[in-house]
């Protein structure tokens, strides 16, 4: 790669991501970082994995015009990614400055068409979406995502867009919820399945929490 001025803007358990420009473009840089407390060998077999199959998802879904961000450059050997930059703000910023339930409802064709391609994303919260200076929004972070058939993977990607929902301070959560869900089943052929399988995956946290706070855990 060329030499190029780097930017840290963010350190995650996962990866180390970098602002920077790339053959002119606004990009940014994702490099997973080795896992000192893990066997090298196994470090470097999953952090290429990762690698890899986030590169091929990226790839795959902008070629399929699901609003992802280009990439640019990959190299699985040194765990790098470089990503088109998109500008703007989260999904959930913009929520709290505007209310507009219409963006919410795009959220959710975006994730119905993801999980199309029989993709999940791993991490689709609020904070996952970037509204871009032309009011045109994205989807970015594809770090936990990864392949299925099954109905289980994407209704905890459903679970954890709503949980992610009901943490803005804004009335009328559960309108919100089903203004997502509205874009969703747009989108998605089994979106009720899905959204079922989310309710139970709702429903065994509470029951596992309760049974914290009572101290009792039965299996």
């Amino acid at each position: 790669m060329e030499k190029m001025i780097l930017e840290e803007i963010y350190r995650g358990a996962e990866s180390i991501i970098y602002k920077t420009v790339f053959l002119g473009i606004d990009a940014v840089i994702k490099y997973r970082e080795p896992k000192t407390y893990m066997d090298p060998r196994l470090d470097k077999n999953i952090r290429t994995r990762r690698t890899l199959i986030e590169a091929r998802i990226l790839k795959e879904l902008r070629e399929k015009n699901i609003e992802v961000p280009a990439l640019l450059y990959v190299d699985p050997e040194e765990h790098i990614l470089v990503i088109e930059y998109i500008d703007g703000i989260s999904l959930r910023d913009y929520m709290l400055n505007n209310r507009d339930v219409n963006m919410l409802e795009r959220a959710g064709e975006i994730l119905g068409k993801i999980h199309l391609e029989n993709i999940y994303h791993g991490d689709p919260t609020l904070g996952n979406y970037i509204v871009d200076k032309d009011r045109r929004l994205w989807i970015i972070d594809f770090g936990l995502a990864g392949y299925s058939e099954e109905i289980e993977e994407k209704a905890v990607d459903l679970h954890l867009t709503f949980r992610s929902i009901e943490t803005l301070p804004l009335e009328n959560i559960d309108y919100l919820k089903k203004i997502f869900y509205k874009g969703y089943e747009k989108t998605y052929p089994q979106a009720e399945k899905v959204l079922e399988r989310a309710e139970e995956i709702r429903k065994m946290g509470r029951y596992v929490s309760e049974r914290k706070l009572k101290g009792v855990y039965r299996f």
